[in-house]
């Protein structure tokens, strides 16, 4: 169901690529102008440095092989129910009333039986 995410986070990734690219482009521009010329642009080659290491940044955490969302809200707002509609499958307890009550950390595995693991235990479940 995620497919899409990964999708999402590869176009994602090209696009800040080209961006950092023309980054680059740039401030080589700049510093050359700025050191042949008499010109005041040191203010424009240290905001395109900034915006570079924002971008590089950027980059790397879109490379991250995890990625992570979180969930919060008050008791029975359909947080687990929005994440069941999610992975399409009922993993985790909705209901109403206080039905899961805990931190989950849920994680993509590619084998066919999906499973749950317990602090607690390292039984598959």
């Amino acid at each position: 169901p995620f497919r899409g995410l990964v999708l999402l986070k590869s176009e994602s990734n090209d696009i800040f690529e080209k961006f950092k690219v023309f980054l680059e482009d740039m401030d080589e521009f700049i510093g050359n102008s700025f050191i042949k010329e008499d010109n005041d642009l040191h203010g424009e080659h240290l905001d395109t440095q900034n915006m570079l290491r924002q971008i590089e940044s950027i980059v790397q955490i879109i490379d991250r092989d995890h990625m992570k969302v979180a969930f919060f809200g008050r008791t029975s707002n359909g947080k687990s129910t929005v994440i069941n509609s999610m992975l399409r499958d009922q993993i985790l307890p909705s209901g109403i009333g206080h039905t899961t009550n805990c931190f989950l950390s849920i994680t993509g595995v590619d084998v066919q039986e999906p499973y749950l693991l317990r602090p607690d235990s390292p039984d598959k479940k």
